[in-house]
């Protein structure tokens, strides 16, 4: 028989004490926003903003292509890595957030601050709330890995980069379609109402 490498407590714990919209948003730096007053996020299987964060089950859901995400899973696809490496980076990233929260406390408790950056982050993006439009400009700066805060180096690998190339091109492709989408629209307008120029 052989000897489990992280016991069931370990896995519990990663799974369900790293806050999943966190992950998404600092660690792993995908696309997302508040909308309606829910935290949405870019979908890495559709690529889709039809997405919600439980944070009773602390799980994601793609309601597009009906998918399910726990923290080793969004490690997993995001980060092109295997089981035991994404347990591994969710890890450090629980070790690097713990001692952050433990230092903004001691901030807190002293008196000389009391605002930690995911508060201010969290702020700001409620700002934009009522925005649902979100610039090109924005979203390719959040999927640059070099933007991800506390991520240790040894996981930025040029698959990271590769991933990202594939996702903008992913966004031109949609934009090139919607385009021909909206000529083919004016076009039909036109012929139906020849008059109208």
């Amino acid at each position: 028989m052989t000897k489990r490498r992280f016991t069931n407590h370990e896995l519990h714990t990663l799974r369900n004490d790293i806050p999943v919209d966190a992950l998404i948003d600092k660690a792993l730096c995908i696309p997302s926003r508040v909308a309606e007053g829910h935290f949405r996020f870019l979908c890495p299987l559709c690529q889709e903003f039809s997405t919600a964060v439980n944070p009773e089950t602390n799980l994601a859901r793609c309601f597009r292509c009906e998918e399910n995400f726990n923290t080793i899973d969004l490690v997993m696809i995001i980060r092109e890595l295997d089981f035991v490496e994404s347990v591994r980076f969710l890890q450090d990233y629980h070790k690097s957030a713990s001692v952050s929260r433990s230092k903004d406390y001691r901030v807190a408790t002293t008196g000389s601050d009391t605002h930690d950056g995911s508060q201010m982050k969290c702020a700001d993006r409620s700002e934009h709330s009522n925005n649902s439009m979100v610039h090109i400009g924005h979203i390719l700066d959040r999927i640059v890995p070099s933007k991800c805060e506390r991520t240790p180096s040894v996981y930025n690998r040029p698959a990271q980069q590769n991933m990202a190339n594939c996702r903008i091109l992913r966004l031109e492709q949609k934009v090139d379609r919607l385009s021909h989408q909206i000529e083919n629209i004016l076009k039909a307008i036109h012929i139906d109402n020849p008059s109208h120029q």
